[in-house]
Parts: C-alpha cells; sequence; structure tokens
C-alpha cells in the first residue's frame, strides 16, 4: 500500500501513547496496546498478499479498527482500500472470458458491497464517492435498461434490475449515513437520496427528512407512495418483495401510536388508503400464485382506515396459514400451557392421534423424571416404543435426566449415567458434566472437571483423522481454555501442521476443480473464508483473552498469509 511506512509508524506511536492515554485503566491499555500490535502486524502483510481484492477487504477491515480514534489514518487506508478494489475490477473486466471466478466482482455480489458498507459506517461521503467510482460495467448497464423493459436470462449474471436495485439500494444507505454524519447537508442530500428511487432504507430516510423539515418530508411521502402504487406490486412476473416491504412498513408506520412529544410524518390518509386497497387487491389476486407475506403488520392501517381492507386481510391470513406435517394440534397445545403432570399426559396419549401420542409419552417421560421417577419413565418408554425411536427417546431422556441432575449438583449420578451413552455422545455430556462443576465451584470442582476432560482426551487421536474428531477436540480444547488454559494452548499447538496441511491441500484441490474459493493459488477471505478449515476466530479470541503472546505464537504458525491476516484482523475486531 502507498505510504504504508508512514502508517506504520503513525499507528505504532497512536497504539503507545494516545489510545492508552484515553484508556487510564490497566486491561484497556493492555488491549489497546495488543490493538496496535495486531493491526500493524496486518498492514505489514496485506501489500504481499496476491489478490487485489483481498488486499481491499482486509484495509477495509482494518481501517475501520482506528477510524474512530484516528480519521486521518482510517482515511489513507480506506483510499487504499478501494484503489486495490478498482484495481481487482479493472482485472475482472480484462478477464471476461473467465466469468466464473470474477462474477462477483463483475455484478458487485460481495466483495465490493462488503468493502463500501465497511468504509460506510466511518465516512459514508467517502463510500458514496467510492460507490460511484467503482461501479461495474453491468451495473451501469443495468441502470440504462428501461424498468418496463422484458427482462432476459443468462446463465451468470443477476437480472438487470436486481443489479440496479441491489446499487440504489447500497445508494440510499450510504445517503442516511452520510446525513446522519454530517447533519449540515442533511436536508439536500436526503431529497437527492429518495428521488434515486424506492428501497428498504426510504422510509428511514424520509423519518430523517422529517426531523430537519417536515413540509419537504410530506411531500417526499406522498411521492413515494405514488411510485408503490405504480409498480402494482410486481416486477416483472415475479412479486416485488422490497416494494410489498415498504408499503407494509409505510401503513404500519401510519397507524402506529404516536407519543404527544413527537413530530410524525405528516401522511395524506387518502393516499395511504389508496396504498392500502393496492396493496389489499394484490394480495388477493395474487397471494396464491406468488405466496402470502405476513398481514399482522399492516392489519392496524387496516383497522383505521378500511374494516372491510381488515376483514379480507383476516380471511386471507386464515385461509393461507400453512399447516405442518407432524405438528401438534390446538387441544395438545392448549393441555401442554396448563402444566399438565405426567398421569395427566398418559391418559391423553392413550386417545391422541399418532404425532401428538408420541410427544405426549416423551412429555410424560421428562415429568417423571423431574419427579425423580426415572425407572418409570425408562419403563413406560420401553412398553410404547421400539426400534430407533425407542433408542432415540431413551437417549432423548437421559440427555434430559442428565441436564437435570446437574442442576440439582447430583454430579456422581450424572457422570454414572453418562458412561452409559455412546462413545459421541459420551464425550459431549462429559464435557458438559466438567463445564457444569466448574461453574458451579472454578476452584473446589476444578481438579475433578480436568479429570474428567482428561478422560474425553484419553480417547481422542493427538492427530485427527477425520473432521468429526477435529471438531470433538477443538471443542474440548476450548473448555480446557476456560478451566486450565496453559493445557489448552499446549493442545492446540500440534493441531497448526494439520491445519497448514489441510489449508494447503484443499487450495491445491479446489484449484483443480476450479472452485471458487481460491484464485491464484490463494484463499479468497471476501467469501466466507476459512470455509471448512475448524478456524473459528472464537477459539483464539478466547486464548488471545488468556495469553495473547502465546495466541499471536500460534497464529504465525499458520504457513498462509492470508490465514494470519484474517485471523489477526478478528483478533483486533475483539479488542
Amino acid at each position: 500500500m502507498k505510504g504504508r511506512p508512514y502508517l506504520i509508524a503513525l499507528f505504532a506511536v497512536l497504539a503507545a501513547g494516545s489510545l492508552a492515554a484515553q484508556q487510564p485503566d490497566d486491561k484497556a491499555k493492555s488491549r489497546s496496546a495488543e490493538k496496535g500490535i495486531l493491526v500493524e502486524q496486518v498492514l505489514g502483510e496485506i501489500p504481499n498478499l496476491r489478490l487485489a481484492e483481498n488486499r481491499a477487504g482486509a484495509l477495509a477491515r482494518t481501517g475501520v479498527l482506528v477510524c474512530k480514534s484516528d480519521p486521518k489514518l482510517a482515511a489513507e487506508i480506506f483510499r487504499s482500500s478501494v484503489s486495490d478494489l478498482l484495481s481487482a475490477q479493472s482485472f475482472a473486466e480484462a478477464d471476461r472470458k473467465n466469468p466464473g471466478p470474477n462474477q462477483d466482482l463483475l455484478n458487485s455480489q460481495v466483495t465490493r458491497p462488503m468493502i463500501l458498507r465497511m468504509i460506510a459506517g466511518c465516512d459514508a461521503e467517502f463510500a458514496l464517492q467510492s460507490l460511484y467510482k467503482s461501479r461495474p460495467t453491468a451495473v451501469e448497464r443495468a441502470f440504462a435498461i428501461p424498468a418496463d423493459a422484458p427482462p432476459k436470462l443468462n446463465n451468470i449474471s443477476p437480472a438487470y434490475s436486481t443489479l440496479a436495485q441491489n446499487e440504489i439500494n447500497l445508494e440510499q444507505l450510504f445517503m442516511r449515513l452520510a446525513a446522519e454524519q454530517n447533519p449540515d447537508s442533511t436536508i439536500d442530500l436526503l431529497k437527492a437520496s429518495l428521488k434515486k428511487g424506492l428501497s428498504a432504507e426510504t422510509l428511514s430516510l424520509l423519518k430523517r427528512l422529517n426531523s430537519k423539515d417536515p413540509v419537504a418530508a410530506a411531500e417526499m411521502a406522498d411521492e413515494v407512495i405514488g411510485r408503490l402504487m405504480q409498480t402494482g406490486f410486481l416486477s416483472g412476473n415475479q412479486p416485488d418483495r422490497q416494494a410489498i416491504s415498504l408499503a407494509g412498513a409505510i401503513l404500519a408506520e401510519f397507524a402506529r401510536n404516536k407519543t404527544p412529544t413527537e413530530t410524525p410524518i405528516k401522511f395524506d390518509p387518502a393516499r395511504v388508503h389508496s396504498l392500502l386497497d393496492r396493496l389489499v387487491s394484490f394480495y388477493v389476486v395474487n397471494g396464491k400464485k406468488y405466496g402470502y407475506s405476513s398481514f399482522r403488520n399492516i392489519l392496524p392501517a387496516a383497522d383505521k382506515l378500511s374494516p372491510s381492507a381488515a376483514r379480507q386481510l383476516r380471511s386471507l391470513e386464515a385461509t393461507s396459514r400453512p399447516t405442518v406435517p407432524g405438528s401438534q394440534d390446538s387441544e395438545f397445545s392448549k393441555l401442554l400451557s396448563t402444566n399438565p403432570n405426567a398421569d395427566t399426559l398418559l391418559a391423553y396419549a392413550r386417545r391422541a392421534s399418532e404425532t401428538n401420542q408420541r410427544q405426549a409419552y416423551f412429555a410424560a417421560a421428562n415429568k417423571l423424571a423431574d419427579a425423580g421417577e426415572y425407572d418409570r419413565a425408562l419403563a413406560i418408554l420401553n412398553n410404547t416404543f421400539s426400534d430407533e425411536t425407542l433408542e432415540n427417546a431413551i437417549g432423548s431422556l437421559n440427555w434430559y435426566y442428565v441436564h437435570l441432575l446437574m442442576n440439582k449438583g447430583r454430579y456422581s449420578e450424572a457422570e454414572q449415567l453418562i458412561e452409559q451413552f455412546g462413545d459421541n455422545n459420551r464425550r459431549a455430556a462429559t464435557v458438559e458434566l466438567a463445564k457444569a462443576l466448574f461453574r458451579k465451584d472454578p476452584v473446589g470442582n476444578k481438579n475433578y472437571a480436568v479429570t474428567l476432560l482428561d478422560k474425553v482426551r484419553a480417547e481422542l487421536p493427538a492427530r485427527p483423522e477425520t473432521n468429526f474428531e477435529m471438531q470433538q477436540l477443538v471443542q474440548l480444547i476450548v473448555v480446557y481454555l476456560d478451566i486450565e488454559q496453559s493445557e489448552g494452548l499446549r493442545m492446540f499447538e500440534p493441531l497448526i501442521p494439520l491445519i497448514n496441511d489441510l489449508s494447503d491441500a484443499s487450495a491445491m484441490m479446489w484449484t483443480f476443480q476450479g472452485m471458487l474459493y481460491v484464485k491464484q493459488g490463494e484463499f479468497m477471505i471476501n467469501q466466507g473464508f476459512p470455509y471448512n478449515l475448524n478456524l473459528d476466530p472464537t477459539i483464539f479470541r478466547t486464548m488471545s483473552q488468556k495469553d495473547f503472546d502465546s495466541t499471536l505464537k500460534l497464529v504465525d504458525g499458520f504457513n498462509r498469509r492470508e490465514m494470519r491476516i484474517w485471523m489477526k484482523i478478528n483478533l483486533a475486531e475483539a479488542r
């Protein structure tokens, strides 16, 4: 990144001085210093990423980390982020013969909106400028196509109407944020935004404008309602769910009870009445074809404006309410609401339908367990069910009873019952028991809890051979970190070489298969990274709270630069 030595030096001074000065508490000072170390290291590594989109995303997240403490520094980082985003888009435009790997950048699907949203949270005006500057060719074309043009389908790009609407949504979001961040330009900015089109932000923009200029807000509200009615709530041959949602929100806003001190938007009641009629007509004519939305949010407006419309909505709601196979009927639900005892549930089960019969027997067994009659509950299940149903019922009862014993402090009884579980459930339940013991008395029960964890650890391989074994071991390490943190850190260290092997193998295989997770040999960290690599950042956050230096050493053990950057940003965001 251009000017990086200056940025690193500036942030190092900032982290050691002004940030700590703002936080007099020693713990806060330590967290600020750790954040400074992480950000400095991230800024040092980002220029070496291969993918410009990876650099852009990492820079945007890093800029967010410092934008409150040093807006000038953040602005420099954000400019570099947008510069890398433009480079990535230019490469994608030049490589249009490979639309698959490039469609995210060509169609503004994930990376560009994500980066600009992050920037907008700190500097919405710059995000808005960058939105226009970075608009891809496909989005420009989408705006050039008339709204009433028949849709054309293709295999790669989303519909042009979707591209245009997504862009309008971003634009109105950034305009609203810009108005909040810079109140002096609020009225003109909000008016300009509302004239751009309709989006999920439209009502929020109207409210913001109303707080500054109620007359202008009333005029714009009338214009918005007019546009909504023109849509007919259809876009091509599909329901315009955004317009439907906005219409419902406006109706709900009109109907809600206002406080004496607020100045609500002055909607024209006649126009709102027309909007309600148009929306109800859409539901009546098209509901069965396109699916019903929830009517609850517009019922208050219907009750207020049109009793006949309210009756129509309630009739539609009643006839469109889905029936879920296997769901409890109203009679059983009503019975459960009375908190019946086990005998009442058993009496009901003997005459209930098959679905409710099962649920009633399960509920009765749990009630008996609550009363300490575990053996009787077990006998009822054995006499009622068979095969896999019986196995699942007993498993459910045992889990329920184990948690009941834990809550009552009867830990040895819980441990004895857990020993009867199958391997996977036994390990999971033993870890739960260790956690319960430690929560109850971190000092007196620590040794007992560690003994239980050691028992589970002895059953798992030091180097997992399957993803499931890896997940079990990582879950165990997380509990060790709470109870015996040094042991948890020692257990994780041998997993780093395995994670390196898995990540390199995954990158090679996914590249060979043409999957979109990897490009130019580098994981795409803006596309939901780390996929299936068992790199849950919360684990490292927990470790770093216990021992920052050791955790940083573990992270530096990752061979892949994008993994180190991604994890360090996550650690910094937790500080």
